[in-house]
C-alpha cells in the first residue's frame, strides 16, 4: 500500500513538474513577444526584426524554400555577389542584410538582434542605432565581397556583429555608467558571443565569417566614434553625419578600391564567345554531313579571318592578369583550346585540298583534346 502511495506521489510530482516547465516556456514566449512590442525608446529593433520576417514570408510565398533556399533564389531576392554588386548593383550591399538563408538562420539572427538591441538602442538612441545598424551591415557586405569572389552572401549577422562591436567599444572605453560587476558580466557575455560565433563560422562551411568580422570591426570603430562624441558633445552631430557619409563614399569608389577581376573575366569571356562562334562556324564539319570538304572561298575566309579570330581570343586571354587561382585554371585551358584550333586551321590550309579530316590524323587528335578541355571546363563550372 505504501509503495502504491509513493508511486502516486511520484507521478503527481512529475505531472506538476511538467506543468511548471510548460508554464515557464509559455511565460518565456510571452516575455519575448512583450519585448517585440515597439515603445518610444525601443522601436527600431522590433521593426527590423519584423521587416526580416516579412521578407522571409514573401520569399517563401514566392516559392523559395524556407529551409534550404538555393543560391540562385537568394541572389534573385537581393543576395550579395561580387560580380553583380561591383557591376552596379550596389543596392545588394543593403538588401542582402534583410534576406536570410532559411528559417533557422532568421530565428537565430532575430534572437541575437533582440538581445543586443534591448541593451543598445535605448542607450544610443533610435536614429543613431538605425544608422549604425545599416552602416555596419553595408560594411559587412563590402568586406564579404572583398574576400569572396563567388559566394552569395545574405543575412543580418554582419550588421548584428556590428552592434555587438559597437557595444564592446562602449564597454572598453567605459562609456556606460553601471557597477563594475555588471560591466564585467556584460563584457564576458559579449566576448563569449563573438568568440563562439567566429569559431563556429570557421569550422562550418557556408558561413560568411568575412561579413561577421567586417561588421564587428566597423561596428567597433563606430562605437569608438560615438564614445568620443559622448564625452565631447559638441562633435556629436558631426560624428552622426560623417559615419554614413564615409560609408556612402566608400561604396561610390568600391570598384576602384576592390577591383572586379571576376567582372573583368566575364566581360572578356563574352567577347571571347562571340569570336569563337564566328570562327567555329567557318569549320562546318559538325553540320555538313554530306560534304567533308571546304570550298576555296571558305578556305580563304578561314585563312584571312578564322586565324585572326583565334589570335584575338588569345590576346584577350593574355590581357587577364592577376586573376584568382580558380580563374587562372580556366584561362590556361582556354589558351590551350585556342592553340589547338589554330593548329587545326594551319593543317587544313597546308593540305590545300579543303579536306577537313584530310590525311592528317592530327586534326582528329586535336578534336579529341578539345573535347577533353571542354570536359575539364565543365567540371570547373560545377
Amino acid at each position: 500500500m505504501e509503495n502504491l502511495e509513493t508511486k502516486n506521489e511520484q507521478q503527481q510530482d512529475k505531472v506538476q513538474e511538467e506543468e511548471i516547465q510548460e508554464e515557464e516556456k509559455s511565460n518565456s514566449f510571452k516575455d519575448i513577444l512583450k519585448l517585440l512590442k515597439p515603445t518610444k525608446e525601443f522601436y527600431v529593433t522590433p521593426v527590423i526584426i519584423y521587416v526580416n520576417i516579412l521578407v522571409f514570408l514573401i520569399m517563401s510565398i514566392g516559392g523559395v524554400s524556407p529551409f534550404s533556399p538555393t543560391a540562385e533564389a537568394l541572389l534573385n531576392w537581393g543576395g550579395n555577389l561580387k560580380i553583380l554588386t561591383l557591376n552596379g548593383d550596389y543596392w545588394r550591399l543593403l538588401s542582402s542584410v534583410f534576406v536570410h538563408g532559411g528559417i533557422l538562420h532568421l530565428l537565430f539572427n532575430a534572437y541575437a538582434l533582440l538581445h543586443i538591441g534591448i541593451l543598445l538602442e535605448p542607450l544610443l538612441g533610435n536614429k543613431k542605432f538605425l544608422s549604425s545598424y545599416i552602416c555596419a551591415g553595408v560594411m559587412a557586405s563590402i568586406v564579404s565581397i572583398a574576400f569572396n569572389d563567388n559566394i552569395v552572401s545574405v543575412g543580418a549577422s554582419g550588421a548584428i556583429f556590428g552592434m555587438y562591436g559597437l557595444f564592446l567599444a562602449f564597454i572598453l572605453l567605459k562609456v556606460l555608467n553601471m557597477p563594475s560587476e555588471s560591466m564585467q558580466s556584460l563584457r564576458s557575455s559579449i566576448f563569449s558571443f563573438i568568440g563562439y560565433n567566429l569559431v563556429f563560422g570557421f569550422t562550418i562551411d557556408g558561413i560568411d565569417n568575412a561579413a561577421h568580422i567586417g561588421g564587428l570591426v566597423s561596428g567597433f570603430f563606430i562605437g569608438v566614434a560615438y564614445a568620443i562624441s559622448i564625452k565631447k558633445p559638441n562633435i556629436l552631430k558631426f560624428v552622426t553625419i560623417i559615419i554614413p557619409v564615409l560609408v556612402i563614399g566608400l561604396v561610390s569608389f568600391l570598384p576602384q578600391v576592390l577591383g572586379n577581376k571576376l567582372g573583368e573575366f566575364q566581360s572578356v569571356m563574352e567577347e571571347f564567345g562571340e569570336n569563337e562562334e564566328k570562327a567555329v562556324a567557318m569549320l562546318q564539319y559538325d553540320f555538313r554531313l554530306d560534304n567533308k570538304y571546304l570550298y576555296k572561298d571558305e578556305l580563304a575566309l578561314l585563312e584571312n579571318e578564322g586565324m585572326a579570330l583565334w589570335e584575338k581570343n588569345l590576346s584577350l586571354l593574355e590581357s587577364l592578369d592577376d586573376m584568382p587561382e580558380h580563374l587562372q585554371t580556366r584561362i590556361y585551358l582556354l589558351k590551350e583550346y585556342c592553340e589547338l584550333r589554330k593548329e587545326t586551321i594551319q593543317i587544313i590550309l597546308k593540305d590545300g585540298t579543303g579536306n577537313i579530316f584530310g590525311p592528317h590524323s592530327t586534326i582528329l587528335e586535336n578534336q579529341k583534346k578539345i573535347n577533353e578541355i571542354f570536359e575539364k571546363l565543365e567540371l570547373l563550372n560545377q
